[in-house]
């Protein structure tokens, strides 16, 4: 159905056939005239999204060990207008997978489509910022800056980063303490993929705004690794 929506000019089958060709975890957003469209869902694993892949796609469980068909369905797709697309076919060339490895084509991708209003590709945007690279220096203040526009735009994953950043200092000042308090609200409520970086802050302590728990940082990882959500 999907190739045959693509076919005929929907730009959100094209993607979502990209999607189903990558075979890879996905998340439901909203796309042109309400149709549903799947943007990679990247915090499941790594808590710095698609920007953080550390290893091959196709080394994934699941993963498809050819993906240019996926790539060229999201190129189709991204061309057209749908910016979800974008962002997943940045997340593709920048751990070069389905095409060569292209991190500068990639992060104007991810930045084309927060200028266009998708959150998602602000996030990673955020992430490439927040990092050290060979073609660019790392800004904490606007990896911040993008983080907290991706999580305005409703990415909770992004939430999750910006109160973790504002933990460890990296975000706006004097506000670690209320950053630990969203953070764990995060992680019990609707989004437990950042119950992996509540269980880091136990396990390491940090100053006086997260006590080291050892014992906690154990439980939580484990519920993680039960629930499916990343390392465990």
């Amino acid at each position: 159905l999907f190739k045959k929506a693509c076919e005929g000019g929907e730009v959100a089958g094209c993607n979502n056939m990209g999607a189903l060709q990558a075979n890879l975890p996905a998340v439901h957003r909203v796309g042109p005239r309400g149709a549903d469209v799947y943007k990679f869902s990247c915090a499941g694993a790594f808590s710095a999204g698609c920007a953080g892949w550390g290893k091959p796609m196709s080394l994934w469980l699941g993963g498809n060990k050819n993906l240019s068909d996926a790539v060229s369905s999201f190129d189709k797709a991204c061309d057209a207008g749908l910016l979800v697309a974008c962002v997943n076919q940045g997340a593709m060339l920048l751990v070069g997978e389905g095409a060569p490895r292209d991190r500068m084509h990639a992060h104007d991708l991810f930045t084309k489509a927060c200028d266009g209003g998708d959150p998602g590709g602000c996030g990673e945007s955020a992430t490439l910022f927040l990092q050290d690279r060979v073609q660019q220096a790392r800004d904490d203040r606007k990896g911040f800056t993008l983080m907290q526009k991706a999580c305005d735009g409703g990415e909770l994953d992004a939430c999750g980063n910006v109160y973790t950043l504002a933990i460890y200092g990296r975000g706006d000042a004097g506000k670690e303490a209320d950053g630990w308090t969203k953070l764990q609200s995060l992680c019990w409520g609707s989004e437990r993929t950042t119950c992996e970086s509540v269980a880091d802050l136990y396990l390491e302590g940090q100053g006086t705004i997260v006590p080291k728990d050892p014992a906690r940082a154990r439980k939580l990882y484990e519920e993680a690794c039960n629930a499916g959500a990343g390392r465990g």
